[in-house]
C-alpha cells in the first residue's frame, strides 16, 4: 500500500484521471484483499472533483486515514521520515519496551479500542506521542563503550554518568532520533522503563531516572544530541546509588536488569518561555485510606498545577476520590494550609542545557503568582475568604488562591471525574488487578469544545 501511495504521487494527471475513471484504482486495491480501502475508495468519482489535483489529494488522504485506521493502538517499527500519530506506539530499537513501556502498549490499545466518546463526549482521552527505544541498545551501549567493569567498580556515580556520556548509541538509532526531532518540536520526556520497572512483586517506580527537555535549540544536531545525552544518563540510572540500594534490599541482582527508554511528548502549552499542563495527577484504582463513606475499591486521585514531577516528589497537592467528586476531604482552613503554592515547568529558556545537573536541568519551579500571570489558574483555583471560612470557585474575588480544581471537580467545567473513575475501572478489568495511572490534561477545548486528557502511563499495583 506505501509503494502505491508512492506511485500515486508521482503519476502524471492524464494517467490518474485515466485509472480513477475506469476504477483500476478500487480494483487493484481490492485484488490485494484491502476490501475496506477499496470500497471507500469506489465512493469517489472523477466527476466529484474539480480538477486531478484536488482528485489525487483526496485519494492520498483517504488512504493516509485508512492506514491510521488499521495500525491503531499497535506497536510499530519506526523509520526515518514515517509520519508519526498519536494512535500507535513507536519501537526506535529492538528489544523489550520495559514496564512503562509496555503499560503504554496496553494503554494506547485499549484507548483505541474502546469508544470513551460515547460515556465521556466533553474530554478526549489521549496518549502523547510516544517512542520506545528496547533494551537491547542498552545491552550493545555497555558492551560497544566497554562499560560492562566501571558500572560496578566505579565509585562515584557522577563520575560514571560522565562516561556514560562519553559514549556512543548506535547509529541506526541517532539517525532515527535525527528524523523525528525534525518533526517534533514540542518539549520531550526521555524516562526510564526498566524490565523491572512497574512489576507486580516488586515495583521499581521512582527508583530510576527521567529527563525533560526544552526541545527547542534550533540545531537539529544539538537536539538530537540532548536526547541522546538524556538516553545515556536513563541508563546510567540503573547503577546509582538508589537503584544499588534498592536491589539489594530486595534481593535483586542489578545485572539482571535491563534497561528500556520511553520518550514521549510532554503535554501541556507554552506560557511565555515555559511550557506545562494545566493539570497533572496520578490516580489509584484502590484507596488503602479511605475517608467518611468512601469504599477502598472506589479509588482516589491526587492532582497539581504544572508538571507530574510535583506529585511524584511529594509535594503539597489535592486529594480526591473521583466517586465523590464534590465531598471536600479537608476543612477549609487544612486546604489554605496545605494549597500548592508553587509549580514546576519546562524552561524554554535553556538551549543549552546541562543535563549532569539532574532530572531538575530543564525545568523551573515557578510560584503560583507566575501561573495566574499566564492565565492557566482560572479553573484550577478557588479564593479563600478569611472572614466567612469559605471558598470561591475562580479568580473574581480578592484574596488567597487555594488549589483545589473546584470548577473542573465540583462544578464539572470537564467531567474529570468521571473519566478518572472510567480509566481506573478498565484498567482494572483489563489488568485484572488494582491500578494506578500517571495523567496530565490539557484544558484548552479543540474544535468539538473537548478538552484532553492525556494517559501517560499505568501500571499494577
Amino acid at each position: 500500500m506505501r509503494e502505491f501511495e508512492k506511485n500515486l504521487k508521482e503519476i502524471s494527471d492524464e494517467s490518474l484521471i485515466y485509472h480513477a475513471s475506469r476504477d483500476h484504482f478500487s480494483m487493484w486495491i481490492m485484488a490485494r484483499g484491502e476490501i475496506r480501502a477499496a470500497s471507500i475508495i469506489n465512493l469517489k468519482k472523477v466527476a466529484d472533483f474539480r480538477d486531478a489535483h484536488e482528485l489525487r489529494h483526496d485519494l492520498l488522504q483517504m488512504l493516509k486515514e485508512y492506514r491510521n485506521e488499521q495500525s491503531s493502538g499497535n506497536v510499530i517499527p519506526y523509520e526515518p521520515g514515517m509520519e508519526v500519530t498519536e494512535e500507535n506506539v513507536y519501537t526506535l530499537a529492538e528489544g523489550s519496551l520495559g514496564g512503562k513501556g509496555r503499560g503504554l502498549a496496553f494503554i494506547d490499545a485499549l484507548i483505541h479500542k474502546y469508544d470513551f466518546n460515547r460515556f465521556i463526549p466533553d474530554i478526549r482521552v489521549r496518549t502523547p506521542k510516544t517512542f520506545v527505544v528496547g533494551t537491547r541498545e542498552f545491552e550493545m551501549f555497555i558492551k560497544n563503550n566497554q562499560l560492562e567493569g566501571e558500572v560496578y567498580t566505579q565509585k562515584s556515580f557522577y563520575l560514571l554518568k560522565k562516561q556514560f556520556i562519553n559514549g556512543e548509541l548506535s547509529s541506526a538509532l541517532m539517525t532515527k532520533l535525527e528524523s523525528l526531532l525534525s518533526n517534533i518540536t514540542k518539549p520531550i520526556a526521555v524516562r526510564s522503563s526498566g524490565l523491572f520497572e512497574d512489576s507486580l512483586t516488586q515495583p521499581f517506580a521512582g527508583v530510576f531516572e527521567t529527563y525533560l527537555l526544552p526541545n527547542n535549540h534550533p540545531d537539529i544536531k544539538v537536539r538530537t544530541q540532548q536526547t541522546a545525552d538524556a538516553i545515556k544518563l536513563v541508563f546510567a540510572s540503573v547503577y546509582s546509588t538508589n537503584a544499588k540500594g534498592y536491589v539489594k534490599a530486595i534481593d535483586y541482582k542489578i545485572e539482571d536488569e535491563k534497561m528500556a527508554v520511553v520518550i514521549q511528548e510532554v503535554v501541556g502549552n507554552q506560557f511565555d518561555n515555559y511550557y506545562y499542563p494545566h493539570i497533572s495527577g496520578v490516580a489509584q484504582s484502590y484507596n488503602f485510606y479511605p475517608f467518611a463513606h468512601m469504599k477502598p475499591e472506589e479509588g482516589f486521585a491526587i492532582m497539581a498545577l504544572g508538571l507530574g514531577r510535583y506529585v511524584v516528589d511529594g509535594n503539597k497537592a489535592y486529594r480526591f476520590s473521583p466517586h465523590y467528586p464534590g465531598t471536600e476531604i479537608n476543612s477549609t482552613k487544612d486546604q489554605f494550609r496545605n494549597s500548592q503554592v508553587n509549580f514546576y515547568a519546562v524552561d524554554l529558556n535553556k538551549q543549552n542545557l546541562n543535563l549532569l545537573e539532574g532530572e531538575m536541568a530543564g525545568l523551573a519551579e515557578l510560584d503560583i503568582e507566575v501561573a495566574e500571570y499566564h492565565g492557566s489558574l482560572k479553573h484550577c483555583v478557588s479564593v479563600y475568604h478569611a472572614e466567612s471560612d469559605n471558598m470561591y470557585p475562580g479568580l473574581s474575588k480578592t484574596g488567597p488562591r487555594i488549589v483545589n480544581f473546584a470548577n473542573v471537580v465540583r462544578y464539572n467545567y470537564i467531567p474529570l471525574a468521571k473519566t478518572i473513575e472510567l480509566v481506573l475501572g478498565l484498567g482494572k478489568d483489563a489488568m485484572g488487578n488494582a491500578v494506578e495511572i500517571e495523567f496530565a490534561v490539557d484544558l484548552e477545548k479543540d474544535d468539538h469544545n473537548r478538552a484532553s486528557f492525556y494517559i501517560l502511563q499505568i501500571k499494577p499495583l
